[in-house]
């Protein structure tokens, strides 16, 4: 583990320390502008499809995994949403977030999917040559986004209309 510690490149630390300084920051209670709620979750789902779509064997294949995860992932983020507490003030046009640690979860876990895969990518070509592989790191990178995405959703559709009418989401009863 060490010896990858050392060929890992310093962009990889540098991206790793914003990743934990978001997730951090996201701990505590904040009163935000929502357009400055989506610019994270938009940045990771363009890194996700660049990541996706720059190593694909079957674009089409994986394009279709890709959404689905993106999408499924996102009805369980939305609950996540609704769970946070969030209240939007129309008078100042600001989100009251109460601090969660679930953000810094998603993307701590976002970014370990991320590097193993890397990882296993750079020591075993063969193994990232798989059809199998490349679609299980879809499948994990777009769920980890998905999260992402649904909450950010739910928090953005709180700010439009100061309360949800959207679907009441419930995961553990889909099943």
């Amino acid at each position: 583990m060490l010896e990858a510690l050392r060929h890992t490149p310093n962009w990889v630390y540098l991206v790793f320390f914003l990743v934990l300084h978001y997730g951090v920051m996201q701990c505590f209670s904040a009163r935000i502008k929502p357009r400055r709620l989506l610019t994270m979750p938009l940045i990771f789902l363009g890194w996700s499809a660049y990541a996706t779509f720059a190593a694909a064997q079957a674009p089409w294949i994986s394009l279709s995994v890709w959404g689905g995860s993106v999408c499924g992932a996102s009805l369980i983020g939305l609950w996540l949403g609704r769970r946070a507490g969030a209240s939007f003030h129309a008078d100042d046009g600001v989100l009251d977030i109460p601090g969660s640690k679930t953000p810094l979860v998603i993307s701590l876990l976002f970014f370990g999917c991320s590097y193993w895969f890397g990882y296993t990518a750079a020591t075993a070509p063969d193994v990232a040559a798989d059809l199998g592989f490349q679609l299980t790191r879809t499948l994990a990178t777009a769920s980890c986004i998905g999260l992402f995405v649904g909450r950010a959703a739910y928090l953005y559709a709180l700010s439009l209309g100061g309360r949800w009418t959207g679907p009441r989401v419930d995961p553990l009863r889909l099943v």
